[in-house]
């Protein structure tokens, strides 16, 4: 038996030939053939409060407060719209702002943003409109104690386009 012949024993033994054939081999369906709407990244900045915050680790409340976001971002993936996102440390634990001023780097403890709410972390949602982006903004759990930012990503590459 040669090398190829091994290969492909093996392949057909581990991928059902039926499920390969469905997959490869399918009429056109009309939805196929319709223009997709375009799609633009949009992330949602999670502002959560100091008792969001505490939330996170509270044997109380950890529970339903990582449950929730994990429902969220469950719901954003079997949409087809997740393209990302990250939670963030408390800004108390594990912030830093940096400014520089006058050619002189000044590093203070904490975030830039004073206020009830810190950024807690982020998603980004690909969707066709800002509506539909704040539709989604409106399920997050972040939104019901805190606040949800909406803001419409940069295409770099046509701004680096722009700069040749």
């Amino acid at each position: 038996m040669t090398r190829f012949t091994r290969i492909l024993v093996t392949t057909l033994a581990i991928v059902p030939l039926a499920a390969a054939a469905s997959t490869l081999v399918r009429p056109a369906a009309a939805d196929d053939l319709k223009p997709k709407a375009a799609k633009t990244q949009y992330t949602l900045f999670v502002y959560e409060t100091k008792a969001d915050f505490a939330a996170r680790t509270d044997p109380d409340k950890a529970k339903a407060y990582w449950g929730a976001f994990a429902a969220f971002g469950g719901e954003l993936k079997k949409a087809g719209v997740l393209a990302g996102g990250q939670v963030f440390e408390p800004p108390v634990t594990a912030a830093a702002t940096v400014t520089v001023r006058a050619g002189k780097t000044e590093t203070a403890r904490g975030t830039a943003r004073d206020g009830d709410t810190q950024v807690g972390g982020y998603f980004v949602i690909e969707v066709a409109t800002a509506e539909e982006a704040a539709k989604w903004a409106a399920k997050c759990p972040g939104a019901a104690t805190g606040a949800v930012e909406v803001r419409l990503n940069m295409d770099m590459s046509r701004a680096m386009m722009n700069q040749k």
